[in-house]
């Protein structure tokens, strides 16, 4: 039991910091939407938009700049935020990134101090997903069907502020 643990802490970087993402970003923030995302994927066009109009574009890096991750959000109608991707890298999935980069996210979104709720789109099949939302307070609202590219449908989420 205790040699698992130790395989599992080996595999997380030593120090992990939050920077904002940068054009210089953008090719391999696109790349790791196609690898984890496929059709469904964000367009590295659409992602150099976001980050010209974003309300927090950020990513989860490790000592050597390496993005382990990042986390967008746009501003939506009604005081609302809108967090439209929240990705961790595949070999470092599991293991508390997600939580940590959510975590953040919503706390720079409250610190805006303007809005009232935040909404998400999950896939309905993502239960791993679903669940971490859920343990910060995401209510499943609606189920939008054939929502995605690939024609799977999402669930809705929202968390009121």
């Amino acid at each position: 039991m205790i040699y698992l643990l130790v395989k599992l802490l080996m595999k997380l970087p030593l120090s992990m910091i939050i920077k904002d993402v940068t054009n210089k970003d953008i090719e391999e923030i696109s790349s790791l939407e196609e690898k984890i995302f496929g059709i469904d994927a964000f367009s590295t066009d659409l992602l150099k938009k976001i980050l010209k109009n974003k309300l927090l574009f950020i990513k989860l890096v490790d000592e050597t700049e390496k993005i382990l991750g990042f986390s967008i959000s746009i501003e939506g109608v009604k005081n609302r935020a809108n967090i439209i991707n929240l990705l961790i890298r595949e070999e470092y999935q599991h293991q508390g990134l997600g939580s940590f980069l959510l975590k953040r996210t919503l706390k720079e979104i409250k610190n805006k101090n303007k809005f009232k709720s935040i909404i998400l789109n999950v896939k309905t099949d993502n239960d791993i997903a679903i669940h971490l939302y859920q343990k910060y307070g995401f209510k499943v609202i609606k189920i939008i069907e054939n929502y995605y590219e690939s024609g799977a449908s999402a669930n809705l989420m929202k968390l009121k502020l």
